[in-house]
């Protein structure tokens, strides 16, 4: 294998150039260092995996924080430490995520949705800001007050979400920030049912199991069958010439 450049790399996936940093542009951290784990094992941004997985097929995300401006580092870090183990997630069954992007929605502009309550705000969510790119959207409020309702939930996600025009009423994954270690679970669930998975019922180890979230994010797959069905999805993206 010859030698390859982060920088072309980072240019495919970003278009940037120029001085550039590995924790912001090609693992997609939003804080420039890779996040701690606050758990026994290190945590490990691996540079040959990354690149493993943008070689073979792979998922962009656009990660929307509502209420950003109340959003503190300690979540900032619980949202890298999500990115970095849902990546580690995908990448078992031979997966990537590869582009991450951040935006924000300020609370004055939130229209309460930096807490939301309901499924159908989690919905709207998911329609007032859309990305228009090849990236899933991910809406992460500062608060999940749907906890608290009778719509308790983490996260929601169609199931089989939009391609990239993003037209319809659900454009995206509602995902609300839970224990440390749970978050990244969390992710990765709602973005496999964007990507047209179902509940597994049968298995508490599936990534598709009701609140596969409470256990440790290392210790949960998805399966080969649904593989197949998330590599099949429109927003799928195939491998880069690296």
């Amino acid at each position: 294998m010859g030698t390859i450049s982060i920088r072309n790399v980072i240019l495919q996936l970003y278009g940037r150039s120029g001085a550039l940093s590995m924790a912001w542009d090609l693992f997609g951290f939003y804080r420039p260092l890779v996040p701690r784990s606050r758990l026994s094992e290190p945590a490990v941004a691996s540079v040959r995996d990354m690149l493993d997985g943008l070689r073979g097929k792979h998922i962009n995300l656009n990660i929307i924080e509502w209420g950003v401006d109340q959003f503190t580092e300690d979540d900032d870090e619980q949202m890298d430490w999500a990115i970095l183990r849902a990546r580690e997630i995908f990448g078992r069954e031979w997966i990537g995520v590869g582009r991450i992007q951040w935006f924000g929605v300020n609370t004055a502009d939130a229209r309460g949705l930096d807490r939301p309550r309901t499924h159908s705000e989690a919905e709207d969510m998911t329609s007032l800001v859309v990305v228009p790119n090849d990236g899933i959207d991910v809406a992460v409020p500062k608060f999940n007050a749907m906890s608290d309702s009778e719509d308790s939930a983490a996260g929601w996600s169609p199931v089989d979400g939009p391609c990239e025009d993003k037209r319809g009423k659900h454009n995206g994954c509602f995902v609300g920030m839970v224990a440390y270690d749970g978050t990244p679970t969390n992710l990765a669930h709602e973005v496999g049912h964007y990507l047209g998975l179902h509940h597994k019922m049968d298995d508490p180890l599936n990534v598709m199991f009701p609140g596969s979230y409470t256990g440790p994010s290392r210790m949960v797959n998805f399966n080969r069958r649904q593989r197949k069905t998330m590599v099949d999805h429109c927003m799928m993206r195939d491998g880069l010439p690296i």
